[in-house]
């Protein structure tokens, strides 16, 4: 048992190390319509590093133009993110900043301290099925990207999107899932069966 407690410390350790790219999917939280559940596999955004600052890529994976994400919100109670450095607003993915919060959000204390909204009309400069949106924001002093990532580890930022254009009319609220414990030991895990199996092979 003290061996394992000692690799699995040494994996973490490594983990937190270094700064890396990750993905994330979303849950639904409102109940409008009979879509809500089904589209959470459509939504994902990829976290990324990039020269100091921190880009959030947004996707709509869905194979048809609609539905679209028509907002895009940030919950940042572990102030980690400074402020926006770029969002989309030009091309086919076109944003604006607005001061809402994300609807419903207030059911799980979402409450958003950076809030942008597609410009009209939203069914076309939304991110419709199979398009991105890129959100860059700067750390606050003294924060790192890996504390960005332990944040959204603890629930304490939270991203949340707005979906509109189902086929009944309804739209729903998402929030990107919050890794389970689990999840970061399976991933510590593999990386040392890597690194173990790479030692035996040289």
């Amino acid at each position: 048992m003290k061996l394992f407690t000692r690799v699995l410390c040494a994996a973490l350790l490594l983990l937190s190390a270094q700064s890396y790219a990750a993905t994330y999917g979303f849950n639904v939280i409102t109940n409008n319509g009979s879509y809500g559940t089904s589209f959470e596999s459509m939504l994902e955004v990829d976290i990324n590093s990039v020269g100091g600052n921190v880009a959030f890529t947004f996707r709509n994976l869905n194979a048809d133009f609609q539905p679209y994400i028509n907002g895009v919100y940030f919950d940042d109670n572990a102030s980690v993110l400074s402020n926006y450095v770029s969002f989309p607003s030009s091309g086919d993915v076109v944003y604006q900043t607005k001061t809402t919060n994300l609807p419903a959000g207030n059911t799980i204390g979402f409450d958003a301290d950076w809030s942008f909204v597609a410009d009209p009309p939203p069914t076309q400069n939304g991110i419709n099925g199979g398009e991105e949106g890129t959100f860059v924001f700067s750390l606050l002093g003294g924060a790192s990207f890996d504390d960005l990532i332990a944040a959204i580890g603890t629930g304490d930022l939270r991203l949340g999107i707005h979906v509109q254009g189902f086929r009944d009319g309804s739209s729903e609220s998402y929030v990107n899932e919050v890794p389970e414990p689990s999840t970061y030991l399976l991933l510590a895990m593999g990386i040392i069966g890597l690194m173990a199996y790479r030692k035996k092979a040289a």
